[in-house]
């Protein structure tokens, strides 16, 4: 009898001990895997609890380093990162050279305000380069209506401006001379 005693407590230490071990709070689980480093993992499988915003930051911050934008807006949109990606995003369209996708897709970007400025810039250049005065001014009007609150709006106002003062040159001589009629009386 003396042994089974020794066998039961043996055996409700052990059990005792693995509870305490065991039992650990799912606070408790999700921070040790947080600082392993272990960020999906803590969003898997503890998305409710506050440490799981902190992974998803740190996720967002990863994908964004790695330079995986999409992946960024896409999985964590409401993410400071996700503003920033887009942000790259746009500027990486505009080195290429694509100003309407700039434009069309990240309208409020700086990248964008910088692809109006280049495109007026260039429609104010082939109204300058443009000898027929009518067609000149379409240009300045197709500027102004585009590209309103940029530089090469305010250069084609003043342009339009001046033309305006300026009056119009003289029409060119036929080259034909009059011959003038003596009568002789």
């Amino acid at each position: 009898m003396h042994k089974q005693m020794k066998t039961r407590l043996a055996m409700m230490s052990l059990l005792a001990l693995l509870l305490v071990i065991g039992c650990s709070t799912p606070e408790q689980k999700a921070q040790k895997l947080f600082d392993q480093g272990k960020y999906e993992e803590v969003i898997a499988k503890y998305p409710d609890l506050p440490i799981a915003e902190q992974a998803r930051e740190k996720t967002a911050e990863k994908l964004f380093n790695r330079g995986d934008y999409s992946v960024v807006i896409e999985k964590f949109p409401e993410s400071p990162f996700a503003l920033q990606a887009r942000m790259k995003l746009a500027e990486n369209l505009y080195k290429q050279g694509k100003y309407d996708e700039v434009i069309t897709q990240y309208p409020d970007s700086p990248a964008a305000g910088m692809a109006k400025e280049k495109l007026a810039a260039d429609m104010l250049t082939a109204a300058l380069q443009e000898k027929n005065k009518d067609l000149q001014k379409q240009k300045y009007d197709q500027l102004l209506s585009m590209y309103p609150n940029t530089q090469a709006a305010a250069q084609a106002k003043e342009l339009e401006a001046q033309a305006e003062k300026t009056p119009p040159p003289p029409p060119p001589a036929s080259g034909k001379k009059k011959e003038v009629v003596k009568h002789s009386q």
